[in-house]
């Protein structure tokens, strides 16, 4: 039991710290998209930036899930990389259909990963309320000046 406390608290750590890497690469990525669309509609500017943040987040989910079922096959839960991706997948996204389920040994481990997915979509949903808050602020400003 303490092992799987210690290995999933560490996996929750690796999955935030991945998670904020990432964005922080997404933050740079769209202060460059936004110096060079700057001149554009401010409009296309809002969804080019939306579109590019969702798809971000979906990439930054995919590499936690995969991370957590990299960890599952090499503690040797599943057999299958199929089989520990859905598992992943399912507890990550807290879905929990139960069609797969851990052994005794590890089912606690299951609920990391579901608070590990939790976690993420929260950081996830934060992160794209700031941008749009940040193009809706800017909107603003640029119909002000316009006046």
């Amino acid at each position: 039991m303490m092992f799987q406390l210690f290995l999933g608290s560490a996996l929750i750590i690796t999955t935030i710290i991945v998670s904020v890497v990432l964005i922080g690469v997404a933050i740079e990525l769209l202060t460059w998209f936004a110096s060079k669309l700057s001149r554009g509609s401010h409009t296309t500017e809002s969804f080019l930036a939306l579109g590019a943040t969702t798809t971000w987040f979906v990439f930054v989910v995919t590499v936690n899930v995969w991370l957590w079922a990299f960890a599952y096959l090499w503690l040797g839960v599943f057999e299958s990389l199929e089989e520990a991706l859905y598992f992943s997948l399912v507890c990550f996204t807290t879905l929990g259909f139960g069609d797969i389920v851990l052994s005794e040994d590890w089912r606690l481990l299951s609920g990391f990963t579901a608070t590990a997915g939790f976690i993420l979509f929260g950081l996830g949903t934060a992160f794209l309320f700031e941008i749009m808050s940040r193009y809706f602020r800017e909107g603003q400003a640029r119909r002000k000046h316009r006046k």
